[in-house]
């Protein structure tokens, strides 16, 4: 079963919940956490960070739309390292692109459903500017650190209400040093150990 949500969670009733999830589960198998070696000169990785210590699930995969270029299949799986990391590589360096969603298996006794947690509407939303972007040289993109927060508690039958806020940390820096580890032995790893040191 998947649950989608945007700012908010739909409602849900548990008794319904308990109902359709007895002998439900879902599936998802997410991209590896070690990104692959530099295949163009000409390329960007993108990354990103959402911590996810208060949200119903555990973000373990996401997709990315490539708006420009066009391409046939836009919508671009990301990967993660189950720690709060988002990234993807080898993206054309001049592009146009958004970040779509973040998506894992749900905590508790919702552990064989799976969530699919949308970004905010960044027309409405300006703070989240940096999930929707364009790239015009090779290299690395920060696509920004977010938190999903517990806004209001559902009560016995009805659910939490979470919504998605911009946060402080990680810093790019801290977000870097969190990556460089599954970019070992890449020429993305010499990219971001570069960046890093340029960072305060």
């Amino acid at each position: 079963m998947i649950l989608r949500a945007g700012i908010v969670a739909k409602p849900l009733f548990m008794l319904l919940l308990i109902s359709v999830l007895s002998g439900c589960s879902s599936f998802h198998f997410a991209k590896s956490k070690n990104v692959s070696d530099q295949d163009d000169a000409n390329s960007v990785l993108v990354f990103g960070y959402m911590d996810d210590t208060d949200a119903p699930f555990v973000a373990k995969w996401g997709y990315l739309k490539q708006v420009r270029p066009i391409i046939d299949e836009p919508l671009l799986e990301v990967r993660t390292n189950n720690k709060g990391m988002f990234y993807l590589e080898n993206l054309p360096a001049v592009g146009s692109y958004t970040m779509e969603s973040l998506g894992g298996p749900a905590k508790g006794f919702l552990a064989d459903a799976t969530w699919t947690w949308n970004f905010p509407d960044i027309n409405k939303n300006p703070e989240f500017k940096r999930l929707q972007f364009k790239t015009t040289e090779p290299g690395l993109y920060y696509m920004g650190s977010y938190k999903i927060v517990l806004v209001k508690k559902g009560g016995i039958f009805g659910v939490n209400k979470y919504e998605t806020v911009v946060s402080n940390t990680p810093s790019e820096k801290e977000a870097l040093q969190k990556l460089l580890q599954h970019t070992k032995g890449t020429k993305w790893e010499n990219i971001i150990a570069k960046r890093i040191s340029s960072l305060k």
